[in-house]
């Protein structure tokens, strides 16, 4: 669940937040990688997990888009990726040499149980207006529900895994150094962090909870919100997929 944003000048004042079928909209799912990659290459990264489409069953992988109406713009975006009998999660990819219980974690969950929200990013000029990582975090959570997929984990870089607690994330101490690893490369730190009630959200703030469950009961709706800088931003969801 890292995020990670790049500069632009585009000054938005309504966006789109849709979740769509990677495999049905292969259009926005390639919009989606070349503006990951480019984040990427801006912080000096070739590629992470989540990247490498080998280790995705794109029949199993849903986006989450920040954008404009029509998506001609996607501003951000982040994926879920569902764990079965046919697929590992990019998370086991990424640590899983290193740490083999993450394997195992997974595998005793078992398969339809579990997925990954991986693959965060957004340029800056959706994150200047608020817009960002805690909305791609928000609408992955909220939609976990309608997926049918109560357990998630997240692979969290140091500026997001400060709101695990804020959506009711624990960390996985059990493996790595009490959840921590050096990933991508050894001058950087990762957490693996997991959400086992993400159907009730007990262990999220009470904000946040409300928001969720907002969400889930308003899939496809308009609300307006005031950025950091005072703006009124129109923000349009289309969760159903």
């Amino acid at each position: 669940m890292s995020s990670i944003r790049r500069a632009s000048q585009t000054a938005i004042s309504t966006i789109t937040i849709t979740m769509v079928r990677a495999w049905e909209r292969p259009d926005l799912f390639e919009k989606y990688e070349q503006g990951y990659k480019n984040v990427l290459l801006s912080y000096g990264l070739e590629s992470v997990s989540s990247l490498e489409e080998s280790h995705e069953d794109l029949n199993d992988t849903y986006l989450i888009l920040i954008g404009t109406e029509n998506m001609s713009t996607v501003y951000g975006g982040a994926k879920i990726i569902v764990s079965n009998a046919n697929n590992t999660l990019p998370i086991e990819h990424a640590i899983g040499e290193i740490d083999p219980r993450i394997i195992e974690y997974v595998k005793n969950i078992g398969p339809g149980r579990i997925a990954e929200i991986c693959g965060l990013w957004n340029m800056r000029a959706a994150a200047g207006l608020g817009i960002g990582s805690i909305y791609l975090i928000r609408t992955s959570i909220a939609v976990l529900d309608q997926l049918n997929h109560p357990i998630a984990l997240a692979l969290c870089s140091p500026f997001t895994v400060r709101m695990q607690t804020t959506f009711g994330f624990g960390t996985l101490e059990s493996i790595g150094n009490q959840g921590t690893f050096h990933y991508p490369t050894e001058t950087l730190l990762a957490t693996v962090t997991f959400l086992d009630d993400s159907r009730t959200m007990g262990k999220a703030s009470e904000l946040e909870r409300s928001k969720i469950m907002w969400l889930r009961e308003n899939p496809n709706s308009t609300i307006f919100e005031n950025s950091p800088s005072g703006k009124l931003i129109e923000v349009v969801y289309r969760l159903n997929p």
